[in-house]
């Protein structure tokens, strides 16, 4: 944890136990202690994405989705570590360092909700909030083994400063929770949703997963892209949604049409501002080499590309050197592929 509230958490700990044994009302997550993701708003403490230029910034207010949490009884132990900018699948920074696998030191929690995967994996709080654009929640989640959730698009949007990009609408940032039980993945949902609060008007729409007609469902999976093979336990678990058909579901197998162009069109949305949001994020911080090496992909002068190429193909990223040239013709940027990749 990089932001540490504990003393405020125990007085309000213990404000919440006052209220529970005088009888009064609370709420769905009276007293639950939760971590917050350091990207996310949290009054009176940094919002940083790794940059060591926002350490002394504080917070005017909550986000409103945390907000939601605490008017619900959430006690907030404190913030996580995550990727600079949030821009790569594992979680290291210049400000606060790297955050490691809880199970294994050695490795990586994923990222960048890296810090939200290790410490609910760790057991450090039952309920974490992360957010997620291209796999910030659910990478970490399935390097730490918990359950991770990215709601759709718009039901609770990201409304952080260090994300990518301000403008960009096509494929956006979603709040969403980290759990080790699903339960407890639905429950703060509809809290963070606004299902939970009788004064939002109009009512926040919802329909709680134990009322679907499960055997009404039509499934179909996949178990490789055609981009990036699986480990072989990857298509071993997705194979089990086979065992829907015995729940009434339709279940089929499936290959999405032309993955690479899908991917092509997600690059080059985020990547079309030329790299100009993360450029005048970053400053004149600190970078991690991950992002100084995404900024002068993204900076390289078309002639240099060649080179650039060569150079990703010769460390064994051919896949990475060919998608930059891609999104340089597209986009004239490469600024979002390392990070994303």
């Amino acid at each position: 944890m990089v932001v540490k509230r504990f003393d405020a958490a125990r007085a309000e700990a213990l404000n919440a136990d006052r209220a529970l044994a005088a009888g009064g009302p609370v709420g769905p997550l009276h007293g639950v202690p939760i971590t917050v993701k350091d990207s996310i708003d949290l009054e009176g403490f940094p919002t940083t994405g790794g940059l060591p230029s926002r350490a002394g910034l504080r917070a005017a207010r909550d986000d409103r989705f945390i907000a939601r949490l605490r008017a619900a009884g959430a006690i907030v132990l404190g913030k996580t570590n995550a990727g600079q900018l949030l821009l790569f699948v594992e979680t290291d920074n210049p400000l606060y360092g790297r955050t490691n696998n809880p199970w294994n030191l050695d490795r990586s929690p994923g990222g960048s909700s890296g810090g939200e995967g290790a410490i609910i994996a760790a057991g450090g709080a039952p309920i974490g909030i992360g957010t997620d654009l291209g796999g910030s929640i659910r990478v970490p989640a399935a390097s730490c083994g918990i359950v991770g959730f990215k709601p759709t698009k718009g039901w609770i949007p990201d409304e952080g400063r260090v994300s990518i990009s301000v403008g960009e609408r096509a494929i956006t940032s979603q709040l969403g929770i980290l759990a080790r039980e699903v339960s407890d993945v639905e429950l703060a949902f509809e809290v963070m949703h606004g299902a939970r609060d009788p004064h939002l008007d109009p009512p926040a729409v919802w329909q709680s997963p134990a009322s679907v007609e499960v055997g009404q469902l039509r499934v179909a999976f996949f178990t490789d892209d055609g981009i990036f093979p699986p480990v072989p336990s990857v298509p071993r678990a997705v194979e089990q949604a086979e065992a829907l058909q015995s729940l009434g579901c339709s279940v089929t197998r499936w290959s999405p049409p032309d993955v690479a162009h899908a991917r092509d069109l997600m690059f080059g949305l985020l990547s079309a501002d030329g790299g100009w949001h993360l450029k005048r994020l970053l400053g004149g911080d600190k970078r991690d080499p991950r992002i100084a090496e995404t900024v002068a992909a993204g900076s390289s002068p078309r002639f240099m590309l060649p080179a650039l190429r060569a150079l990703l193909r010769l460390s064994g990223r051919g896949k990475l050197a060919d998608q930059i040239v891609r999104n340089y013709v597209t986009a004239r940027s490469g600024a979002s592929i390392l990070a994303l990749e």
